[in-house]
């Protein structure tokens, strides 16, 4: 959990693009249209805007968790 001062910034098409290739990889015709609609069309139409955080404090837990194997048959 992150709090501090906050801003919403107009989307960046060329910061998205780059974002998107770490991620989903270089070729952007497999990538899913809801995240291509931002880079070719009008971002702003669909909302999309950056939000920079500044935290003035960062909380951090660890949500991890052990998968216990499946129970086997009953040893006779």
């Amino acid at each position: 959990m992150a709090r501090g001062g906050a801003e919403l910034l107009p989307f960046d098409v060329p910061r998205g693009r780059r974002k998107l290739s770490r991620y989903l990889g270089p070729d952007e015709s497999r990538w899913d249209r809801r995240f291509t609609g931002y880079l070719h069309g009008d971002s702003t139409a669909g909302g999309a805007v950056w939000l920079r955080l500044a935290p003035a404090t960062l909380t951090v837990k660890d949500l991890s968790y052990a998968v216990e194997p499946p129970a086997g048959p009953a040893s006779p």
